[in-house]
């Protein structure tokens, strides 16, 4: 539940038996605990620093615990390591800073509190009260943030967060999406000697070796080198973009789903100042701001028909979150989003340095 205006999650609908089954969970593993109103399933999330800026504005005390086969995934709170794999953990995750550390495996974390405003419905399903009449009570309560006032409320909450949750921070298009050819190697070798670039992910080669095409052909690395240094491949290079995300994803999700969810994974105004930071700039300043969504569907990862849907489900809501004007003419827009999907999930991207006469430039103005 969260507290008017906000609606309930699709996932209360999608998954009829899971929130029983999660209440009782929190009963058993914390008895003397407040029924909690709002509970957060995490599958292979890997959370950065930060603290809990969701809804209302405020929330009780967070109860956590992990399931899953893995190795690693601890929460640190304000610094300490806890190990919550089975084993439950509860802290304030409004005021304490805390994050995931790096694991390997299937991990699941369970996630259970009550924002501000639902103390009332709390009290209710401790006394025993059946949940469609605790849903029933929250509707019926007055908003806790006014509707027009919702957009700015959902961009504070954004702000906080310190990056995206991702391994590699960059990725490149060779000329080729054959690894093997000798100018695809060659680009790949620059891209270490002129932009420091280090943690390679490179695709894997396929069965029938007629060269691997990888996630969308890309290079994902990391690099601390800068935008100048980043100029200098020149040749070789389509493009360098910023990863924004690279998760995997549940591909029961429809289009309005998945666009809520990245929007809420990803540090989208972090996003916007790594892209000015490589010289890129609105032709017109902010008024004149406007974004264009790119959407690939591969290996069936989406359904068919989801990706027109998917574009402009998220197109829609940046607009709603930052009044980023949606552009259906990718030559309209000074910014772009480019999403693609295959066994591996998804990968976000926004291209920083284009190839224009042999030489990387950035993507705007246009």
């Amino acid at each position: 539940l969260f507290p008017p205006p906000l609606r309930l999650p699709h996932a209360n609908a999608l998954l009829p038996d899971l929130l029983p089954a999660l209440r009782r969970l929190e009963a058993e593993i914390a008895p003397d605990r407040n029924a909690s109103t709002t509970i957060t399933v995490n599958r292979h999330a890997q959370f950065r620093p930060h603290t809990d800026s969701g809804a209302g504005a405020g929330q009780s005390s967070s109860l956590i615990v992990a399931i899953g086969d893995f190795d690693g995934g601890e929460v640190m709170v304000e610094g300490q390591m806890h190990p919550i794999r089975y084993s439950p953990l509860q802290f304030d995750g409004w005021k304490q800073t805390h994050w995931t550390k790096p694991f390997s495996g299937e991990r699941y974390s369970l996630v259970w509190y009550t924002p501000q405003g639902l103390d009332k419905a709390s009290e209710a399903l401790d006394a025993g009260q059946g949940w469609p009449e605790v849903q029933e009570l929250v509707a019926a309560l007055p908003p806790l943030v006014p509707p027009n006032e919702l957009p700015r409320f959902a961009q504070r909450r954004f702000e906080q967060t310190t990056g995206p949750i991702t391994t590699q921070e960059f990725s490149m298009v060779p000329p080729s999406v054959n690894f093997r050819s000798r100018f695809t190697r060659l680009a790949i070798t620059r891209l270490q000697e002129v932009a420091n670039a280090t943690n390679l992910l490179l695709p894997a080669p396929t069965p029938t070796n007629e060269g691997p095409l990888g996630f969308q052909g890309r290079v994902l690395f990391d690099s601390d080198a800068s935008p100048e240094q980043f100029a200098l491949l020149e040749e070789g290079v389509e493009s360098v973009r910023a990863v924004l995300l690279h998760r995997d994803l549940d591909s029961t999700l429809g289009a309005p789903e998945i666009a809520e969810w990245l929007v809420q994974e990803i540090d989208w105004p972090g996003a916007l100042q790594k892209w000015e930071r490589f010289g890129n700039r609105p032709p017109g300043g902010d008024k004149e701001f406007g974004v264009h969504v790119r959407c690939k569907r591969s290996l069936g990862r989406i359904p068919p028909g989801t990706v027109q849907d998917l574009r402009l489900a998220l197109a829609r809501k940046l607009w709603s979150e930052f009044g980023w004007e949606p552009k259906v003419q990718r030559s309209e827009a000074c910014f772009e989003v480019q999403l693609a999907f295959n066994s591996d999930g998804v990968l976000v991207e926004a291209p920083l340095l284009v190839q224009r006469n042999a030489r990387l430039e950035p993507k705007s103005p246009l």
